[in-house]
């Protein structure tokens, strides 16, 4: 650089032969290499998950339509195996404009309510056991465990719906059994959103949320045509075969995720008194008695380190009167996921649409929400803080308009009677979206970041019980309202209205601007 200073100056010709002179670009390229090393330092995290979170949720949106068909076909079959076997194929095929009577249709919508009910079972009650594991063993841990109870529910739902013969339709409700391993999607997508939130630094925090989300959109962009294209040419239950496969890669990618734990204080802490206890017991007992006394005290302290969490958390948790507010809002966010897969069999009996179609209409819905979390939701963020100066204030203020926005679209969904109608109505409740990430972003700014696995853990109790709620309340109320007829197949849509709403009535008397400074 001193070269550079001194041996460059107004009277130096422009193009010199010296060495010295080639230093400069030189300079900008250590620089352009520093900034960008930085760079990926700091959000490598973000990006590594980001990867994580599409090899993982593309199989799932993409073996959505086959799955649906694969359901509807195996119910299909044994309706007309009862009524008119003649329309049964040799490999047990029924053409699909055969399986869409309301029989059919009243039995699919039940069947996908328990499915969705089952599936949040093992969330919600070993979310709690799993951060504590998580806490002291790595979260990337627990995620392994839940991606191979996702690979392994998936196995048994084409084993039962492919050999036919075999097994009944409704041997599928076994499938969540897996979700033992790992909690499920009430877990795993925690678990990923605490190491982001652990990686990316507050300010940061919602437009990483909001990248997040847009990871996610991609999936739903590609997938359900991906989807749809591969039913048509391998057929419903190879289709939904190919998602195996390409969740087995995300094991890969999983090796490279940071394996974060909140506080390395509890498990030194027990290892400290475990050595203690084991000390104590070699003075006094033999080797054998020793052994079993260690083993006994270690379940006994795995027993109490989990109680003794499970208290602090429920302590703290009830201690903060916004946070709680704002959990219990949050519940309605997972109504998100299964208005989309309603949508796919609503959009086929209302209005008589095959799934393909529909399936390319989510895809379109995908395409217009990456643009509003890639640009339009980071620049009103952006000048929400610019107006109300912190964080949480905006991001207050964004999580109410966007459950308006989510309440009104809904009701709109359930009063329109034309498909054009639905598909604006559809479009609009699509903004609303936002409202997920920035609560979450709210919550955070209420705990102290020793505790985001605390605040993480206790959103996937929470989420658990709206996985548990939502699928079956909209599967079931779409069941009765095909079963009253008219109008009244759109109930789900009024349900979900109604939930939007209370959460709303929740977010604007229970949370305030104030208390959620204070409680920060």
């Amino acid at each position: 650089m001193d070269n550079v200073q001194h041996g460059v100056t107004e009277s130096t010709p422009l193009l010199q032969p010296d060495a010295p002179n080639r230093s400069p670009p030189k300079n900008r390229a250590d620089e352009w290499r520093t900034a960008w090393q930085r760079h990926f330092s700091q959000w490598s995290a973000l990006y590594i998950c980001s990867l994580f979170i599409l090899l993982v949720d593309v199989p799932n949106f993409l073996s959505e339509v086959p799955k649906l068909r694969m359901l509807e076909l195996g119910l299909c079959r044994d309706y007309y195996a009862a009524t008119d076997p003649s329309v049964i194929g040799r490999d047990g095929s029924v053409p699909e404009h055969l399986c869409k009577v309301h029989e059919i249709q009243s039995a699919l919508a039940k069947m996908r309510g328990i499915l969705g009910m089952i599936e949040g079972i093992p969330g919600l009650i070993l979310a709690i056991p799993y951060g504590v594991l998580a806490d002291s063993k790595g979260r990337r841990l627990v995620t392994g465990l839940s991606l191979l109870g996702f690979v392994l529910r998936d196995i048994w739902a084409f084993t039962v719906l492919y050999f036919h013969r075999v097994f009944p339709v409704r041997a599928v409700y076994a499938a969540p059994a897996f979700l033992v391993l790992g909690g499920g999607s009430t877990v795993i997508s925690p678990m990923i959103m605490a190491i982001i939130a652990a990686a990316i630094p507050e300010a940061s925090r919602t437009r990483a949320f909001f990248w997040v989300q847009v990871v996610l959109l991609i999936t739903e962009l590609i997938a359900p045509p991906l989807g749809a294209v591969l039913m048509k040419a391998l057929g419903p239950h190879f289709a939904f075969l190919t998602a195996v496969p390409l969740e087995a890669l995300a094991f890969v990618v999983l090796g490279f995720i940071p394996n974060t734990k909140s506080s390395d204080s509890a498990p030194s802490d027990i290892e400290g008194t475990e050595e203690d206890e084991t000390q104590s017991a070699n003075g006094q007992c033999e080797e054998t008695t020793n052994d079993q006394t260690t083993s006994e005290n270690k379940v006994l302290q795995a027993l109490s380190h989990l109680s003794h969490n499970i208290r602090y958390g429920i302590r703290t948790l009830s201690s903060h009167k916004s946070l709680l507010v704002g959990l219990l809002a949050l519940v309605v966010a997972k109504m998100a996921r299964p208005m989309l897969e309603l949508i796919l069999q609503y959009m086929s009996v209302r209005f008589e649409w095959p799934l393909a179609k529909t399936a390319f209409l989510l895809s379109i819905q995908a395409a217009g929400q990456i643009l509003l979390f890639a640009v339009v939701l980071p620049q009103v963020n952006v000048w929400l803080i610019s107006r109300m100066k912190t964080s949480s204030s905006a991001n207050l203020a964004l999580t109410r308009v966007s459950i308006a926005i989510l309440a009104v679209g809904s009701l709109c969904m359930g009063l329109a009677t034309a498909v054009p109608a639905f598909i604006i109505a559809f479009f609009g409740y699509t903004l609303g979206n936002g409202f997920s990430s920035a609560l979450r972003s709210l919550l955070t700014t209420m705990v102290h970041p020793d505790h985001l696995s605390l605040l993480f853990t206790a959103i996937a109790v929470f989420e658990g019980i709206s996985t548990i709620g939502a699928s079956p309340l909209l599967g079931l109320s779409f069941s009765v309202g095909l079963d009253i007829g008219g109008m009244a197949v759109s109930l789900p849509f009024f349900v979900a209205s109604i939930l939007y709403t209370l959460a709303a009535v929740l977010l604007v008397g229970g949370m305030s601007t104030e208390s959620c400074s204070n409680e920060a």
